[in-house]
């Protein structure tokens, strides 16, 4: 493709004619995060991708998804404590996968209470997170 022309036959404003960083760059949001992990990591699978892909999902299928499919060492976008930290919360069904496929997380300083405001509430909840031993 070439001077924003589609495939021959095709339509030619058509998101699914580009790659997906297009796409994705031009805001076309597939809502089947799990196929868009998918689409993803067939289109970097050949190894030419040097960079780490962030994924940012709090859905532990579509992190699953993407941690299995993408090559090196995907991170695991938002993690944080806003549903607690107990055996159901979305924190205790991440944190296995992340642990079990050895990726980097960006955690958020967010607990029950909501986003921490004061210098103090950031750093308590950036210790909680960094000393957890997972689930």
């Amino acid at each position: 493709m070439t001077g924003g022309q589609g495939v021959a036959g095709s339509n030619p404003v058509s998101p699914t004619n580009q790659p997906w960083w297009k796409r994705f760059h031009q805001g076309f949001v597939v809502s089947d995060g799990r196929r868009s992990c998918i689409a993803i990591s067939d289109d970097t699978a050949n190894g030419s991708t040097t960079f780490p892909l962030v994924i940012d999902s709090t859905e532990p299928p579509v992190l699953q998804a993407g941690l299995e499919l993408i090559g090196g060492c995907p991170v695991v976008n938002s993690v944080n404590y806003e549903d607690g930290d107990g055996p159901d919360s979305r924190f205790a069904r991440i944190m296995p996968l992340v642990k079990e496929h050895g990726t980097a997380v960006i955690a958020l300083t967010i607990d029950e209470q909501g986003q921490a405001r004061t210098t103090e509430g950031k750093v308590a909840i950036a210790s909680r997170v960094a000393l957890c031993d997972g689930p």
